[in-house]
């Protein structure tokens, strides 16, 4: 065998003297390239840009990658400068072509797929304005019905889908090339809601059609924009759809849930919390001021607590994979509570679902009717005013009790002084007015010491008589005695 020095091509430690030693060793042990395999090969023009460079582990996947034909030579030109960078990623992708080369089954990955998914990592590293994700988080995306990845970017394949985005505040951008360079314009809300609102969206379809054949529109449009928050909608793409998903991204914007792996959970525990469970607090009429229409006035009196609070699940009563709307849920609910007990005619329900409250008022033991909350909340007179009037008078002492026509009748005198009270809420200051004079003999008559002043003084002055009385009647009796003492006396001395 001729002596050949292979320092010669493994003098120093660049790439192409890196791949000259590896080529020599695996000839050593005796390894050659399968005969049933073809490999792509760079283009000088690459292979030159590169041939300096320090080899490293990324690298030499990235370019397994594309002798593979997984990446072309455009993927492999924006990947390949800043390498190290993606090393994750790219030992991700390749993990996922190790493991689908072990699989006798049909590719799931081909060479369009991995391409996008990369650069798609890639760029949300590179720019910015773009979330960052990963391949996993990439793949989802790009197997979505609602986003297809073309060139690295994710555009939307669903108009209905970006409406709910931009209800969600979910950030767009136009992607400005220039020669090789390439660059991100944010795009306003009010622009993608103005091509949303003048139809250009509705050939989207289409459009997207085109993306994944490879065709890009030679004009700049509207329908090119790419999301930014590409983390968001991968989270966003799993609720999109189910029950309530609507009224949970609320949820989430007021309670500013994040976007993160808890995300799902996020969304059964809302459907639990705020769709399913129902709060039940049961008041009875206390008092009857406002006669004409049910007020709140009239079941809460100061101090006064709910007779009963009762909670309802209602998740295995009708599942949790059918929407059913709130006054429906609202209904069930109400309808399972008033299964097990009789209610007592104008007794009123408050039901808390989530962030709303309704009432409803009793009409039978079983029926009911919805209440309008703003009329309910609404005292019909000026609560104030007549207070303030009523306790004047009480001070004054110009309130009495007199019979009329047999019957006992609260009094205000002068007559004159109910022209302080406006004329349409003299109904009501009247029955307040009675309440409190009735409430006030009420507790008089419980408990002896809140009786009136002026009877206590008056029982006192007996009292005080009384013991004068009978003080003066011993007395009395005392001179009485010493006076028939003395006579006694006097008649024995005579004697």
């Amino acid at each position: 065998m001729k002596e050949v020095n292979l320092f010669t091509y493994c003098g120093s430690s660049q790439m192409k003297e890196k791949l000259w030693r590896d080529m020599f060793i695996a000839h050593i042990f005796g390894v050659d390239m399968p005969e049933d395999i073809e490999v792509r090969r760079l283009s000088d023009s690459i292979k030159n840009g590169i041939s300096g460079k320090e080899f490293s582990p990324a690298l030499a996947s990235l370019l397994i990658l594309y002798g593979g034909g997984y990446i072309d030579d455009d993927a492999f030109i924006r990947i390949m400068p800043d390498c190290e960078n993606y090393s994750d990623e790219i030992a991700e992708v390749e993990k996922i072509l190790v493991e689908q080369g072990n699989d006798e089954g049909e590719d799931r990955y081909n060479g369009r797929i991995i391409q996008n998914v990369l650069l798609c990592a890639a760029f949300s590293k590179k720019f910015d304005e773009m979330q960052q994700i990963d391949i996993q988080s990439a793949l989802a995306l790009y197997d979505s019905s609602y986003t297809i990845i073309s060139e690295g970017f994710v555009h939307l394949k669903d108009k209905e889908f970006l409406g709910m985005l931009l209800e969600n505040d979910i950030e767009f951008a136009a992607v400005i090339t220039d020669g090789k360079n390439i660059s991100l314009e944010k795009l306003t809300k009010l622009d993608v809601q103005n091509g949303l609102d003048n139809g250009d969206f509705n050939d989207l379809k289409e459009y997207v059609e085109r993306l994944m054949k490879g065709e890009k529109p030679s004009e700049l449009s509207i329908k090119d924009c790419i999301l930014l928050d590409i983390k968001d909608i991968a989270y966003l793409t799993v609720v999109y759809k189910k029950p309530y998903y609507k009224d949970f991204l609320k949820y989430v914007k007021s309670e500013n849930i994040p976007f993160d792996d808890n995300f799902t959970q996020a969304y059964e525990d809302y459907v639990h919390k705020c769709k399913m469970k129902f709060t039940i607090r049961v008041y009875p009429r206390r008092r009857k001021i406002c006669t004409k229409f049910p007020c709140w006035f009239d079941y809460n009196v100061p101090d006064n607590k709910a007779q009963e609070v009762v909670e309802i699940e209602l998740t295995k009563v009708v599942g949790n994979e059918v929407e059913y709307a709130d006054e429906k849920l609202t209904n069930i609910a109400l309808d399972r509570y008033l299964r097990r007990r009789a209610m007592i005619p104008e007794t009123v329900l408050e039901i808390t679902h989530g962030e709303n409250v309704y009432f409803f008022i009793i009409k039978t033991d079983k029926e009911y009717d919805r209440l309008d909350n703003d009329s309910f909340r609404k005292i019909p007179f000026d609560f104030d005013d007549i207070w303030t009037t009523i306790s004047e008078w009480s001070r004054d002492k110009k309130i009495r009790k007199e019979l009329v026509g047999g019957k006992p009748e609260i009094i205000v005198t002068p007559e004159s002084e109910w022209e302080k009270i406006k004329p349409q809420d003299r109904e009501y200051a009247k029955r307040l007015l009675e309440e409190q004079v009735q409430l006030k003999e009420e507790q008089l008559s419980k408990n002896k010491f809140m009786q009136k002043l002026c009877e206590l003084k008056s029982i006192a002055e007996s009292e005080l008589k009384a013991k004068k009385a009978q003080a003066e009647k011993i007395k009395q009796k005392k001179a009485d005695f010493k006076n028939s003492k003395n006579n006694r006396k006097d008649g024995v001395n005579n004697a």
